[in-house]
């Protein structure tokens, strides 16, 4: 294992041919960068040989041309003054050589790892330099990291059954057991259902290859049967108290426990979604038992129907609240059927939207308070204008 975790740069494989007869700082090629003046040093000389390029065209240009952009400006001074002031150990054209094309350039590979610059596999255990460093977290000096009895590119990093050097030829990550994070395993998905481990919908239906697993469907084809669309046939599916979608709703400060179950395609996950509903501040009052919730669906499933059930908590007489459904047509909540199992409100329907569970009694009062609180303020203006009209007409006559 590397000693320290160390943030290396990439590198566009260079054109350049590689000499061991200067070395500059970081790779070791036939041109000597920063040398603008071919002496073979690098020093004020080239600064001063640099800056009148622009007039005379003397100087080198391959060697000039330390950012790499193909022609020489103020960047390359910029680049030799930071060099000629020790802020920088190398130029930036540097880190695009990479003579044994294993992904790390020259500089990294001789200043930073000591691996060779010549050689893809510096340690020759069948991983290269830069799937040790980046993709393995394996020491690319060492055949054996850590001295395990198996060389690295037999060594299952992420302990899923493939090694190292299979991951990477098939394009998975030797560190995580899941690459596409689908909840089906790299080694599953390889052996067992010959699905893509790089794709988490092998065959594009809109449906997870885990999710079609689980419905019983195939996840290599968009129609299973043959003859419908996967994602237009639909399941009864259920999601239970415990489900991580409703733990924030279902937590031990809550007035009841929501379950819901659908008749829909896709997975039941994916279709539903279930949250304290955005109208909670308008809609909340006393007769309101726990949390207004928002039932949303996705339109790009099939969907036929949804049963919502309320279990109550410590609630006594549960006959006594009815579940209504926020209509925003309407700006008001309206009564939904509801079916009652002991202290469990059950009630069906279409469509989602926004619910909750209120008391009869108390919504009832409430509802009569306010009307007769309405009357009798429409009472009062009603005598207060009737008086206005008098004392007018008093002081007319």
């Amino acid at each position: 294992m590397l000693a320290a975790a160390i943030t290396l740069p990439l590198t566009i494989p260079g054109k350049l041919a590689v000499s061991k007869a200067d070395k500059v700082n970081a790779a070791e090629t036939t041109v000597k960068y920063g040398d603008v003046n071919s002496d073979g040093t690098i020093n004020i000389f080239d600064m001063i040989y640099l800056k009148p390029y622009f007039i005379e065209k003397k100087v080198s240009l391959q060697a000039s041309d330390l950012d790499g952009d193909g022609k020489i400006s103020s960047k390359d001074i910029v680049e030799l003054s930071l060099y000629l002031l020790n802020q920088t150990k190398f130029f930036s054209n540097e880190l695009n050589i990479d003579t044994d094309k294993d992904g790390l350039c020259d500089y990294v590979e001789n200043e930073i790892l000591n691996t060779d610059y010549l050689k893809a596999d510096t340690d020759g255990d069948g991983l290269s330099d830069y799937a040790e460093v980046y993709l393995c977290d394996t020491d690319p000096l060492e055949i054996d990291t850590g001295n395990t009895g198996t060389k690295d590119s037999l060594k299952d990093a992420d302990g899923d059954k493939i090694s190292n050097a299979d991951e990477i030829k098939l394009g998975t990550s030797p560190t995580m057991t899941d690459t596409d994070e689908d909840g089906l395993g790299d080694y599953d998905e390889v052996n067992k259902y010959k699905t893509d481990p790089l794709s988490e919908d092998t065959d594009k239906d809109g449906i997870s290859d885990n999710e079609e697993i689980k419905l019983g469907l195939d996840p290599l084809k968009e129609k299973t049967d043959g003859k419908t669309l996967d994602k237009e046939i639909s399941f009864e599916q259920k999601l239970n108290s415990e489900n991580i979608g409703l733990k924030t709703l279902n937590d031990n400060n809550s007035s009841y426990n929501l379950e819901v179950s659908a008749k829909t395609s896709g997975y039941i996950e994916d279709v539903i979604t279930i949250s304290e509903s955005r109208y909670s501040e308008y809609l909340k009052e006393d007769d309101i038992l726990g949390d207004i919730v928002d039932i949303n669906v996705n339109d790009k499933f099939k969907f036929e129907s949804i049963e919502v059930f309320f279990t109550l908590r410590n609630v006594d007489n549960p006959q006594n609240y009815m579940v209504f459904k926020y209509i925003d047509n309407a700006t008001m909540l309206l009564p939904v059927y509801t079916e009652y199992n002991n202290n469990k409100l059950i009630i069906n329907d279409v469509s989602g939207g926004t619910y909750c569970v209120a008391n009869i009694d108390e919504m009832t009062n409430n509802m009569i308070n306010e009307f007769t609180y309405e009357s009798e303020i429409s009472s009062a203006i009603e005598i207060v204008n009737a008086e206005n009209k008098l004392s007018s007409l008093n002081l007319f006559l």
